[in-house]
């Protein structure tokens, strides 16, 4: 499918029309990730990354799931112990 960019501010903006937005489960607000190849651009859904808690990480740390202590055999260089 052929679009026009049009100019926005300093920057270029093209509308991508509904169906092929329906089509790619994209729509108003999302975030996309563009990416510069020498076939031209590619434009893709950016990955949902977590939100991590530190709080929640660490209460998911148990007895049961700890690993012991590993001995690196002392410092390898100018660490302060």
């Amino acid at each position: 499918m052929e679009v026009t960019l049009s100019k926005w501010g300093n920057s270029l903006g093209l509308r991508i029309p509904k169906n092929l937005a329906a089509e790619a489960g994209v729509a108003a607000g999302d975030v996309l990730d563009l990416v510069a190849t020498p076939e031209g651009i590619v434009v893709k859904k950016a990955c949902k990354r977590p939100r991590y808690d530190l709080n929640t990480l660490l209460a998911g740390v148990r007895d049961d799931n700890r690993h012991g202590a590993i001995d690196l055999d002392g410092p390898q260089g100018r660490e302060l112990l």
